[in-house]
């Protein structure tokens, strides 16, 4: 594939993202949570609507990966809405 098939697939991705609303649970994987927000933000970038939702292990703990405040403040800043924290504020 060339760069401009390359382009032209990113731009419909992209499309078909846009309005979209997707809900992302973080839980006590603390590992993962860098590729997590970087995909976080690749979503954001293509328009979606992303609503992040945090276990409580996610929201209480701090490891060695970083602490539970920091990342609930990154996931706001990326989708721009706080996460959600209970289980009655995920359920619709």
């Amino acid at each position: 594939m060339n760069e401009s098939e390359k382009e032209n697939r990113r731009k419909e991705d992209h499309m078909k993202l846009r309005g979209k609303k997707i809900g992302v649970a973080l839980t006590g994987s603390f590992c993962t949570y860098e590729k997590a927000f970087a995909q976080l933000r690749k979503l954001n970038e293509a328009g979606a609507e992303i609503v992040t939702i945090f276990s409580d292990a996610a929201q209480r703990t701090d490891s060695r990966f970083g602490r539970a405040e920091e990342f609930m403040k990154e996931a706001e800043e990326i989708t721009g809405s706080a996460p959600l924290l209970t289980i009655d504020q995920a359920e619709p």
